[in-house]
């Protein structure tokens, strides 16, 4: 269970895919829920931080991955203990 303020959704993921250095907490999720609205936005920006393959299924699906998944992906750079 994550508290407020530790989830990347939708305009905030776009802003970690901005970012030069991103240091998680560990309940972290990040994600594109806006597809569960019948929109689709973000994938230009997630596409240059994670694989295709990963972006198209965040995008299509809305379900979010944690800090540790984007973690092993080099788009996080450290997960930190809340």
């Amino acid at each position: 269970h994550t508290r407020q303020g530790e989830d990347a959704l939708g305009s905030g993921l776009v802003m970690v895919s901005q970012c030069d250095i991103v240091i998680a907490a560990d309940t972290a999720s990040f994600g594109l829920p806006e597809i569960n609205a019948g929109v689709m936005g973000g994938t230009k920006h997630l596409a240059r931080i994670v694989p295709e393959k990963v972006m198209r299924w965040m995008a299509l699906t809305g379900n979010r991955v944690d800090a540790h998944y984007l973690h092993r992906l080099g788009v996080v750079q450290q997960v930190v203990t809340q």
